[in-house]
């Protein structure tokens, strides 16, 4: 828990200049970008569906039934399946909750995130597939892949999106520590002789 808090801190800081110049006229949420607020906002939402939905697996029945030697459905990829799937879903429900706020803020930050969260989301789904097809009842097969590889078209097309809207550049603009602005000299005084120049 403490990686994935330092980690998050870590990536708040995280302050990189905006991408190209902001059109003033696309500046806010609307368009297409509704559709990806709407999965920014479902997102920790679905990580804690998962969490609780597996909660049992971790509980005393559930991991001496799957991950101890002996129990009535023991298998040796149980456990580290089970703390892999834990310890990804921890992380990434702080991220996702991470992700949520550089987006209400607007953060130059944003979209950078946005596409290195969602493509670990992708990866994550296949990786989990391929551990748990290591497991008894648990074949690959053509349903089986449905799920991952939709992820996977997901994330590439949001990630053209997030790329190439203009509206997204316009938007995701604020950083974290606005650079200061120069106060204008201070002008010399009415009929005061102005300062020679030097050669």
């Amino acid at each position: 828990r403490q990686l994935a808090l330092d980690f998050a801190r870590r990536a708040w800081r995280y302050d990189p200049a905006p991408r190209g110049v902001a059109d003033p006229a696309l500046v806010g949420i609307g368009g297409w970008l509704w559709l990806y607020a709407i999965a920014v906002l479902l997102t920790p939402l679905g990580v804690l569906r998962h969490l609780w939905m597996d909660l049992a697996a971790y509980g005393n029945s559930g991991w001496s039934t799957y991950a101890v030697f002996g129990g009535a459905h023991y298998h040796p990829l149980y456990a580290p399946l089970l703390l892999f799937e834990l310890l990804a879903q921890l992380a990434m429900l702080v991220a996702s909750l991470l992700l949520l706020r550089l987006f209400i803020a607007r953060r130059s930050s944003f979209p950078r995130m946005a596409l290195a969260f969602y493509a670990f989301l992708a990866c994550f789904q296949c990786v989990d597939l391929l551990l748990a097809s290591g497991l008894p009842g648990h074949e690959l097969g053509a349903q089986a892949m449905t799920k991952p590889l939709r992820a996977l078209a997901g994330v590439a097309l949001w990630t053209s999106y997030v790329l190439l809207s203009r509206r997204v550049r316009s938007t995701f603009v604020r950083r974290l520590a606005e650079p200061a602005v120069a106060l204008p000299a201070a002008s010399a005084p009415s009929g005061a002789a102005a300062a020679p120049l030097p050669a």
